[in-house]
């Protein structure tokens, strides 16, 4: 747990002294490290070569409402600095409007081909259920129910 000290000036005006920054970076590298080592252990446990989510939690809000959330789950892959990818798989109905969501599919770290071979295999499958975009289906008109 990060000290009382440094997370009071870090909030107050983010300056820190070199002793208290080794500290922080001290600090941050046993979190990480230890965040690595418990999701490397639970994926060895289960067998598993990748975990993959919604890149978002919520749908967005409408514009109109006045008010806009970010619930992004894209958070896991740089507390872990491992690499992650993001893929496109389907749409979600808001009110009549349809919007992209996409899946996180995240690894240990040096998995980019093993993530790439499995991003590219759900997208394959993906592309046989997948309706075309609005904009590539062939239509005489365009209006809110082809959102």
């Amino acid at each position: 747990v990060m000290s009382m000290s440094i997370r009071k000036k870090l909030h107050k005006d983010g300056r820190l002294t070199r002793k208290e920054a080794a500290t922080y970076e001290q600090l941050i590298s046993t979190v990480t490290q230890r965040l690595q080592n418990t999701v490397n252990y639970v994926m060895r446990q289960q067998n598993l070569d990748a975990l993959v989510y919604p890149t978002f939690k919520f749908l967005p809000d409408k514009i109109s409402k006045g008010k806009q959330s970010y619930c992004g789950n894209n958070r896991l892959a740089p507390a872990l600095t491992w690499p992650a990818i993001s893929i496109p798989f389907g749409y979600s109905k808001v009110g009549n409007i349809r919007l992209p969501q996409s899946m996180d599919i995240l690894g240990p770290a040096n998995s980019e081909c093993k993530l790439f071979q499995i991003a590219s295999t759900i997208e394959k499958i993906l592309a046989l259920t997948r309706p075309l975009p609005f904009f590539l289906q062939q239509s005489e008109s365009i209006d809110d129910d082809d959102f």
